[in-house]
């Protein structure tokens, strides 16, 4: 479905063609962790763009008004996740941006033919309904798919009862919050090995990681070389082709 606000958000933009980063900066509030995050963001556009890569411009919504989350957990039937839901209480309901590298990329000596990123499909509040189209329905499965799942995957069934989509992939897979444990974790739409591999102990220690590569994919296979078992690890990673 198509969610539709009271008032239009007006956005904020950052392109390093048209604004520097200390310009862009003294635009948003200064919020931790978001303004650590937005710096991270605004270095890899800096960095691809210098590199002729294709990126499209950061943009930042205003935060999300009380009444407007409210309608959002009605129709979702649960509340929204608290590190998430202050994101777009405090500091934006709609963030956006994206890069593509021009060239093969090495970050951290792992080497990608070719690396892309950047919340390409937006972490926004009003794209959370849809969402749920990620997870695994058990009733359209059936007996002997059910019975496969339970036998050899038991944690997808129970994760899927559990888990609160909040990024699309762009592939079919999405990335949620396990309501468990509050653990970022990563759901497959066609790899149950995937499934349930955590990316983080938390929305904020995901998106602190995250942001420090860049946001780089988040296809599972892009992510898989930062990943230990609490989720990224993007220590080192910043001092690689990445951010020179």
């Amino acid at each position: 479905m198509k969610w539709s606000f009271r008032k239009p958000p007006q956005r904020i933009v950052f392109h390093p063609r048209h604004s520097s980063k200390k310009e862009f900066l003294s635009n948003l509030p200064s919020i931790e962790p978001y303004d650590a995050w937005v710096e991270h963001w605004c270095d890899i556009l800096t960095a691809c763009w210098n590199k002729n890569g294709v990126i499209s411009p950061l943009e930042i919504a205003p935060p999300a008004s009380e009444s407007d989350l409210a309608d959002i957990e009605t129709h979702l039937k649960h509340p929204i996740p608290p590190q998430l839901r202050h994101m777009f209480a405090t500091f934006s309901q709609h963030i956006q941006f994206s890069w593509d590298w021009p060239n093969p990329l090495d970050v951290a000596e792992f080497h990608f033919p070719r690396a892309y990123g950047g919340i390409r499909l937006g972490l926004s509040l009003k794209t959370l309904p849809g969402l749920q189209d990620c997870l695994v329905d058990i009733d359209a499965l059936s007996p002997q798919e059910r019975a496969w799942i339970k036998s050899d995957y038991p944690d997808v069934l129970s994760l899927a009862a559990q888990a609160f989509p909040f990024l699309e992939v762009g592939n079919g897979d999405c990335v949620a919050i396990d309501l468990r444990d509050g653990r970022v974790k990563y759901l497959s739409h066609d790899d149950p090995d995937d499934t349930g591999r955590v990316l983080g102990r938390n929305f904020h220690h995901f998106m602190d990681q995250w942001s420090i590569l860049g946001c780089l994919g988040p296809e599972i296979w892009m992510l898989e070389p930062f990943l230990d078992e609490d989720g990224l690890n993007a220590q080192g990673a910043r001092s690689h082709v990445l951010y020179t």
